[in-house]
């Protein structure tokens, strides 16, 4: 994960525990996100859905969007397993957790809550999620991919290629290609009360990446998954989506070249989310 803007409460880390491991080639769907599956006319056999097509089926079972009820609050709750390398390049698993209370005034105070593998905690609390600005200058930044504010979301397109479009404008500069666009999504569903039609609309630009892959799998709260990634010369970037519902469970990263330890196929760094309505901010479900 990137480190934050004044208003993202992301943790800085370094890959993850190979919890999971790399699967094998049968469980792998991988192709253009456009092009069409081959057909013979000897086999009678379904021809397989495309990455992209599969990730477009899951976007159209997301419901319309629905706002925080007044006075209840978004609960975002982020546990993390990842690895991090020392000075002397061994690699040592850690956990983190992190979670969020949004209110559904945003404009009311917000609570961060950061647990780390010794059970630490750091509370921080600001307006409109800005926990890290002076408070004379909360709920003032306009918003970006890090650190989604409701005008900026209400700005975003809703239809997959104008969606990657806006994705590709925001990041032209970038030097990692596609798969900082992945970072940035993956950054932007991390937050609380992301509305279900902007979901529905990244999933759809994410479609139509070429090289996407989909793999099955199983999150770390044990949930199954369907991983829609994208490659760069080092890593696998993925989003994990509940095939069912069109949630977003989380993202994780898995390797593809060996770096101290790590082999080829294994996860680097994972995060699993849940979010879910309570009555008020600093209360779990």
């Amino acid at each position: 994960m990137s480190s934050s803007k004044s208003g993202k409460f992301w943790i800085a880390c370094v890959g993850s525990v190979a919890m999971l491991g790399g699967l094998g080639a049968a469980a792998v769907s991988t192709g253009s996100a456009g092009a069409a599956p081959e057909q013979s006319g000897q086999s009678s056999q379904r021809p397989t859905a495309t990455p992209g097509e599969q990730l477009t089926a899951i976007a159209s079972k997301i419901g319309p969007a629905v706002p925080v009820p007044a006075g209840k609050v978004s609960y975002l709750d982020e546990r993390g397993r990842h690895m991090a390398t020392d000075e002397n390049g061994k690699t040592k698993p850690f956990n983190q957790r992190s979670e969020v209370w949004a209110p559904s005034n945003q404009k009311k105070v917000w609570e961060l809550r950061q647990t780390g593998t010794s059970g630490q905690v750091e509370r921080n609390f600001g307006r409109c999620g800005d926990f890290f600005a002076a408070p004379k200058d909360q709920c003032k930044y306009p918003g970006d991919w890090q650190s989604p504010k409701p005008e900026w979301l209400a700005g975003l397109p809703r239809d997959g290629q104008a969606m990657l479009e806006r994705l590709k404008k925001d990041r032209a500069d970038n030097d990692r290609n596609d798969i900082q666009l992945m970072v940035e999504v993956t950054d932007m569903l991390g937050n609380p009360a992301i509305p279900a039609d902007v979901r529905a609309a990244v999933f759809k630009a994410i479609a139509k990446i070429p090289g996407l892959r989909a793999v099955p799998a199983v999150d770390l709260l044990g949930r199954k998954a369907m991983a829609f990634g994208v490659a760069d010369d080092s890593e696998w970037h993925e989003v994990l989506v509940d095939p069912a519902t069109g949630n977003y469970l989380g993202e994780r990263q898995v390797a593809r070249k060996p770096f101290a330890g790590v082999k080829p196929g294994e996860t680097v760094s994972q995060n699993a989310l849940e979010e879910l309505l309570v009555n008020k901010v600093g209360q779990r479900p």
